[in-house]
C-alpha cells in the first residue's frame, strides 16, 4: 500500500481512454490537471475498478473520483453527483465480479484502512463505452470542458482556493 497523504486530495479519473465514451472521466481529470496546481492534490487516471482501487485511495483525507456512467442514450453528457452512501453496499464479497467502487470504500473503512473519508462520485452519463475509438462521442466530448469548469469549482471550494 501507498504512504499516508495527510491532508492530500486525490482527483482521480476512471476509465479506458481506447473505448470511446469510457475514457470521459480520464479527459476531465486531465482538463482539470492543466487548470489546477496545489500540492494539495494528485491527479490519477486508472482503468482498476473494485479492490485494486484501494491502493490508489490509500492515505487521502478526500477523494473525487470522475468516471462514465452508462444509463442509456438519452443521459450522455449529463453530469452526475454521488456520494457513496448513495450506493447499496452488499454483504457477500464471495463474487468479485460485484465488488464496484462504493463496496470496495465500504469494505477499505470497515478494515480500518486509511482511505479517505469524504469521496464525492461524479458520474458523466455516455452513449457508447464499448467502440473501440480513442475519442468521446460528439455530445460527451463536447460538454467535457462545461464540466471541466463545474468540478473545478467545486475542487477550488473544498480546498478553499
Amino acid at each position: 500500500m501507498s504512504e499516508h497523504r495527510t491532508g492530500k486530495i486525490l482527483v482521480l479519473g476512471l476509465g479506458n481512454t481506447i473505448l470511446k465514451d469510457d475514457g470521459v472521466g480520464i479527459y476531465i481529470v486531465r482538463g482539470l490537471q492543466k487548470r489546477l496546481s496545489s500540492p494539495e492534490i494528485d491527479f490519477v487516471e486508472a482503468s482498476l475498478a473494485g479492490f485494486n482501487l484501494l491502493d490508489i485511495l490509500y492515505g487521502y483525507d478526500k477523494a473525487v473520483i470522475i468516471d462514465a456512467v452508462d444509463l442509456g442514450k438519452e443521459h450522455a453528457g449529463k453530469l452526475m453527483k454521488f456520494g457513496v452512501e448513495d450506493f447499496t453496499p452488499t454483504s457477500r464479497l464471495g463474487v468479485l465480479h460485484e465488488i464496484n467502487l462504493p463496496i470496495a470504500i465500504t469494505f477499505g473503512k470497515r478494515l480500518g484502512l486509511p482511505i479517505p473519508q469524504e469521496v464525492i462520485i461524479y458520474g458523466i452519463g455516455v452513449s457508447d463505452c464499448y467502440t473501440f475509438e480513442e475519442q468521446c462521442s460528439p455530445i460527451v466530448a463536447e460538454r467535457i470542458p462545461e464540466i471541466v469548469d463545474e468540478i473545478y469549482n467545486e475542487i477550488c471550494a473544498i480546498i478553499k482556493v
